[in-house]
Parts: C-alpha cells; sequence; structure tokens
C-alpha cells in the first residue's frame, strides 16, 4: 500500500485506478475498518486493534489522497467513504507508536502454561 502514491496518481480517485490496484485499496482499507467497527462495538478487543495501529496508520496515509479525490467525484459516498478508517487514524495520532504489549494488562497472557500431564502409553492397558 505505501507504493501507491508513487506508482499512481491520486488526483484520479479510487476509481481511477487501475481494476487490481483499486481491488487492493478497497480490500485492504476495508479489512482494517472492519477491525475498527468491531472494536467500536464491542466485538473485538480494543488491545487486539492496537497491535495492528501502525499498519492502519501507514494504509490510511498511503490511500489518504486517493479516498479524499473519490469523496470528491464520487455522490454516492460523499464524505462517508471510508470515514471510520479516518477518524480511528486521525484520533489515534501519535498513539501507533505505542508497543501493543504494554497494553495487556494480564500477564497472564505471557505466563508459560504448564504441559498437561501425558500418560505413559506402556501403563495403559490393551484390549486385546
Amino acid at each position: 500500500m505505501p507504493a501507491l502514491p508513487r506508482e499512481h496518481d491520486p488526483k484520479l480517485g479510487i476509481s481511477g485506478l487501475p481494476p487490481a490496484a483499486r481491488e487492493a485499496v478497497y480490500d485492504v482499507a476495508y479489512f482494517y475498518q472492519n477491525f475498527i467497527a468491531f472494536q467500536a462495538v464491542g466485538i473485538l478487543d480494543k488491545r487486539l486493534l492496537a497491535m495492528m495501529n501502525m499498519r492502519t496508520f501507514l494504509v490510511w496515509e498511503a490511500i489518504k489522497p486517493f479516498v479524499e479525490r473519490e469523496r470528491e467525484i464520487t455522490h454516492e459516498t460523499g464524505p462517508h467513504l471510508l470515514r471510520i478508517l479516518q477518524v480511528y487514524t486521525e484520533e489515534q495520532g501519535n498513539r501507533v507508536y505505542v508497543n501493543p504489549a504494554s497494553l495487556f494488562t494480564n500477564r497472564a497472557v505471557f505466563e508459560p502454561v504448564a504441559p498437561s500431564p501425558r500418560q505413559d502409553p506402556r501403563s495403559v492397558e490393551r484390549e486385546d
């Protein structure tokens, strides 16, 4: 995604991109926007979404000029095209660089789990 502005003119908007690039923009952008929406309605834990903050920010920065232009030239979506993604990345600001592991307050996530005891196969009685 970061190569998008180098390879294509943002003045074309998303609809002016070649089909493969256009599909990639929508696939990737809506992938991240859906995660944000899932977190907003409580389906996804915000700590999991935090692990994707940096990538989400980079995606938005790459597609932002295309989205802004698309909003101008496509009246069907108007100002709402990928708005959730935009607002989320703007609200994150400099918090995108937070170490995601530091957001986990439940340290049990990182504690080793004791292996379950294995039964010695020689002690199992066989029915012949």
